[in-house]
């Protein structure tokens, strides 16, 4: 099983990433070529939202949690605050 997050960075700069979905993330074979392919045609923060809503109800079904949130500019560096902002097993 493998997790994961999908992630933009928006025309404004700023991060914006789902919620860790729990399964299948991988490329092969799992989830991940379906990212990829829908990532192509995201121009926008609504559209990665629609997108990620979608993704969500075809796959994952989340009900109990926000798919998808912006993130503070500290979240691009990953060599400080890592666990804080992300979460890697």
């Amino acid at each position: 099983m493998t997790r994961g997050r999908i992630a933009i960075i928006s025309p404004d700069g700023r991060l914006v990433t789902s919620v860790e979905f729990n399964g299948d993330m991988y490329y092969k074979d799992g989830h991940g070529e379906e990212v990829f392919s829908g990532l192509d045609d995201i121009e926008s923060e609504e559209e990665f939202i629609d997108f990620v809503t979608e993704f969500n109800r075809e796959h994952f079904g989340y009900t109990d949690r926000e798919l998808w949130y912006c993130c503070e500019n500290e979240c691009f560096d990953l060599r400080h605050d890592y666990y804080d902002n992300w979460f890697s097993d």
